[in-house]
């Protein structure tokens, strides 16, 4: 009976249908006995005894089927979770992880734009963080798994606010499936700058500009000096516009 139970769980039958037919078996059985003794092929004391004895036995093989089927289950829904994290992990730290779009399902819209995410307990609890995080209305679009000692994931909008006291959500600049892997790499560093700073809450780049900007390094550098300087260069719009207001500069 426990192959019975696994076989059911991986071909997907829920444990509800499995323990219909079971009744409905035990059902048959009892019509039969029955049936015998109404015939005179049976004694009623021997019917009662054998219906006593297929009860208890079916009763024993059943728990044995239902037990082997919730193992099964739960082995099963370990495995899609590990699944689930490589894909996501792939579409943040590799550039050609967005591959691995299409086998999260249709979650994933290709062309929505989507931020990073890298959140942080203050407990190191990932695991409570994590069903924070997919509490419904807390992200849209999302995809959350664990990561390191953290929660990382992206999602279509950043979290209004932080599921907990003293959590860090970093967040990283918003773009395409293709730039996950850069939009991660900067919401781990602002993760890391908060948390050497004692800032807490969801964060952005913006939020965090003056220790940022202190501790500026790699992708955290570049991200700033595109955001702060090169948005308003010369050749932007906004560089003109801001040129306009200088002193000097003759109005067209």
């Amino acid at each position: 009976m426990g192959g019975i139970g696994e076989s059911r769980a991986v071909q997907g039958i829920p444990l509800e249908s499995m323990l219909r037919v079971y009744r409905i078996t035990i059902d048959e059985v009892f019509a039969v006995l029955w049936e015998a003794s109404e015939q005179g092929l049976m004694r009623q004391d021997r019917v009662i005894a054998l219906t006593r004895d297929v009860w208890r036995y079916a009763d024993q093989l059943m728990d044995v089927a239902v037990a082997a089927y919730r193992q099964r289950e739960l082995e099963q829904a370990v495995a899609d979770s590990a699944q689930r994290a490589a894909l996501v992990h792939r579409l943040l730290l590799s550039s050609g992880g967005t591959t691995s779009a299409s086998a999260l399902g249709a979650q994933l819209d290709p062309r929505a734009s989507y931020v990073a995410l890298r959140a942080r307990s203050p407990r190191g609890d990932d695991r409570a963080l994590l069903l924070d995080l997919q509490m419904p209305g807390v992200l849209e679009g999302a995809a959350v798994v664990p990561y390191e000692t953290d929660v990382a994931g992206f999602a279509t909008r950043r979290p209004a606010v932080a599921p907990g006291e003293g959590v860090i959500v970093g967040v990283g600049p918003a773009g395409p499936l293709s730039a996950l892997p850069r939009s991660f790499a900067v919401a781990t560093r602002i993760v890391e700058t908060a948390a050497a700073f004692g800032r807490t809450g969801v964060l952005t780049l913006e939020a965090l500009a003056p220790e940022a900007i202190a501790r500026s390094e790699d992708v955290l550098g570049e991200a700033l000096v595109e955001r702060c300087i090169t948005a308003v260069g010369p050749d932007t719009a906004a560089g003109r516009r801001a040129a306009l207001h200088r002193p000097g500069v003759p109005r067209p």
